[in-house]
């Protein structure tokens, strides 16, 4: 390795040190808000609220999203399946057309269908198995918008259930309605 790897190398390690434990100590608070009735008026101050606060209003605002209102957990379970979904044609989307799509330097064919969907599939389910040469097969585009989206959103997802899971264990509900949090 050359002097700019490890200079590369030391700047990502030296990240990871120095924003690890401040992005714990928000989820950790986030979680611990889920857990104890987050939705009923009972939120504390998590550490990066200032930060991302504002932004999760202005999300909820063009999403029309009542952030106050909860799910069943037939509702929630349909939206996890509805996103994974939804994210597996998009990918099987960009992999397939990845010829005729910007950002493609190395002018990288469509991948064929059964690779489009076995890569899809296994980026969206966490697995990321590659059956491909990803430095020859896939273009800019498609490693940076599909793949790289993909393995971030598939732990996002993972965390959301799991978060959504403990709020649903932890909250006293109307006998009536069983919500998830």
């Amino acid at each position: 390795m050359n002097l700019t790897g490890w200079e590369q190398l030391l700047f990502v390690c030296a990240a990871t040190a120095l924003l690890a434990p401040p992005l714990g100590r928000y989820l950790a608070a986030t979680f611990r808000d889920s857990a104890t009735g987050a939705g009923t008026g009972a939120r504390t101050k998590a550490p990066g609220d200032r930060i991302f606060a504002p932004v999760e209003r202005l999300v909820y605002r063009a999403l029309r999203v009542d952030p106050q209102s909860s799910m069943t957990w037939q509702v929630y379970a349909m939206a996890v399946l509805m996103f994974g979904l939804l994210s597996s044609v998009l990918l099987y989307a960009i992999l397939r057309l990845q010829g005729v799509l910007p950002l493609n330097p190395t002018h990288a064919p469509g991948m064929s269908p059964t690779l489009s969907f076995n890569t899809a599939i296994s980026f969206i389910t966490g697995t990321n198995w590659q059956a491909y040469e990803g430095e020859t097969s896939a273009s800019y585009l498609a490693d940076m918008a599909g793949l790289v989206v993909a393995q971030f959103t598939a732990s996002a997802v993972g965390l959301a259930v799991r978060a959504g899971r403990g709020a649903r264990h932890r909250r006293v509900v109307a006998p009536d309605r069983q919500l998830l949090g």
